[in-house]
């Protein structure tokens, strides 16, 4: 009886210790699990943040590559203007040479003179600049291309004049104007001869400027030209080649009377200002190159010859200032392009590494879930979601990124132009250059419809829109595309306004300094587009 007893209560409590260890080993093992799920979750929510720090990154340092390529693409050209700038050097044996002949004109100082050419010309060689390697049509120019024709012109003559010592040339758009109206009548006529002067044209059209002219099928005042064969079609850089070579030959003559010498080096104008432009024309493998050159005692009461001189853009000291300034933007926005590679590659690796914990996150969730058995691991895959499907869920199913951004606004005193940008590190920057920080002046959204930067460097200014048409036809007027600034989206108008004065646009959400600034001077151009 004893015996039996105990067999029994050893079965009992055998029973009783496998009937209470088994809740406590589940309710331990779905504790790991929900732990577990918990940490894959967390890990999504890393990945998720990761993933948007990279598009963040990724446009911005698109839009800092458009900035670095712009600015290096202009202190490209800057330097080119500047390495290109054409010197035209004389000796004084020539200067002092010439000064006599202009007195007495011996036929020994003009051998004197014929004798110097080769080595003169050997010290005059044109130097081609990379940015005029496009093809022009020589009779058809536009007015901005005779005007930086006639401004190069004006550069070798105004050194040469300089050497002599006597009052520098200008150049007028009535100049041009003159200019472009004698090379015309060459062109209708397709006056034959080479290198003669077409002088009944240049008279007739001398009297409808209002210039001193005579009656004469040989003789006249203002032309000087030179004719070259087989040149065209050609570039703008060949056309400043045949400039250059134009002056030597005017120069340095071994067989021809130096009346264009004379003329050139100011020689003849008695103290009388004068007034330069340049004209082509091209017909019958002829190109004739028409320098003009108005003084100012020629000019007749009433004429309608303007006198008033544009200002050369192409001096060697306005050279040197334009490369000083884009060495100055290219060292900002390069800065701000080195920043931008840098967050875009540490946006990378944190990537990298949330998903790597993910995967580790959700392997250890898996493993636990098979250690638990099928019934356990049914139970919990009704409640949670498979690994893959809550990773997309928690990404991009049904996601839309409402995140926020600051719009910064600048100002710059000195420009007199307003800036805006998400780019707090541009913020930061430009803040050392003279720009000051006005804060926040709206919120703009990662998603959206796209609105654009474009940078002017003539006005240096910059303007914003979302219109992609206009976005592609300003860039062909001078405008620079720098790309995405930020985004459309919301509810809140952002009105853009623009000062003709100034030649500026400015953008605000403020409709009470949208209407004020109406009433000084700013023109109200509607909605621009629509932020938080």
């Amino acid at each position: 009886m004893k015996k039996t007893i105990r067999t029994i209560s050893i079965a009992m409590l055998g029973t009783m210790l496998f009937s209470t260890a088994s809740p406590v080993l589940a309710n331990t093992s779905q504790t790991a699990i929900n732990q577990a799920e918990a940490e894959v979750l967390t890990a999504q929510e890393a990945v998720r943040k990761a993933e948007d720090s990279v598009i963040t990154a990724t446009n911005n340092l698109a839009s800092a590559e458009v900035r670095y390529d712009t600015a290096k693409s202009n202190l490209s050209k800057a330097q080119n203007d500047l390495s290109s700038y054409p010197i035209f050097t004389l000796t004084e044996e020539y200067i002092n040479t010439l000064k006599s002949y202009k007195t007495s004109y011996d036929n020994a100082l003009k051998s004197q003179l014929a004798g110097m050419a080769d080595s003169l010309i050997a010290l005059n060689q044109y130097t081609p600049n990379p940015n005029d390697n496009y093809v022009v049509d020589l009779n058809n120019l536009s007015n901005d291309h005779k005007l930086e024709l006639s401004f190069f012109a004006q550069t070798v003559e105004n050194q040469i004049r300089t050497q002599f010592g006597l009052p520098e040339t200008l150049v007028t758009q009535s100049a041009i104007n003159f200019s472009s109206d004698i090379s015309r009548a060459y062109l209708d006529s397709r006056y034959p001869t080479y290198n003669k002067h077409y002088a009944t044209a240049i008279n007739s059209i001398s009297k409808t400027w209002g210039l001193y002219s005579i009656d004469s099928e040989v003789n006249q005042f203002y032309e000087s030209k030179s004719s070259y064969f087989n040149r065209y079609p050609i570039t703008m850089s060949g056309l400043k080649h045949v400039i250059y070579d134009t002056y030597v030959g005017f120069l340095f003559p071994k067989d021809e009377w130096l009346h264009h010498a004379l003329s050139v080096t100011g020689l003849y104008d008695n103290g009388s200002t004068s007034y330069l432009a340049l004209s082509f024309s091209g017909y019958d493998n002829l190109l004739n190159v028409h320098k003009i050159s108005v003084r100012s005692n020629l000019i007749l009461p009433g004429s309608n010859f303007d006198t008033v001189a544009f200002q050369n853009q192409n001096t060697d000291e306005l050279l040197v200032s334009k490369v000083s300034e884009a060495q100055t933007e290219f060292g900002s926005v390069q800065v701000i392009y080195k920043t931008r590679l840098t967050e875009k590659s540490t946006a990378d690796a944190t990537l990298s590494r949330a998903k790597a914990a993910l995967a580790e996150a959700q392997k250890s969730l898996d493993d636990l879930k098979k250690e638990q058995g099928s019934s356990s691991s049914s139970s919990t895959n009704k409640q949670k979601p498979s690994s893959s499907a809550s990773y997309v869920g928690a990404t991009t199913v049904g996601k839309k990124d409402d995140s926020l951004l600051a719009v910064y606004r600048m100002y710059n005193p000195g420009l007199k132009v307003h800036l805006y940008t998400t780019d707090s590190i541009e913020y930061d920057i430009l803040a050392t250059r003279g720009w000051q920080q006005e804060g926040e002046s709206w919120k703009t959204t990662k998603s959206g419809v796209p609105v654009y930067r474009m940078y002017n460097p003539g006005l240096k200014v910059h303007l914003y829109t979302k219109d992609v048409n206009e976005y592609q036809i300003l860039s062909t007027h001078g405008w620079q595309k720098e790309g995405i600034s930020y985004r459309s989206e919301g509810t809140v108008k952002i009105y853009r306004m623009y000062n003709p004065d100034l030649k500026k646009h400015l953008y605000t959400k403020d409709a009470n300094e949208y209407k004020v600034l109406a009433t000084r001077g700013w023109n109200q151009e509607g909605v621009a587009w629509n932020s938080k």
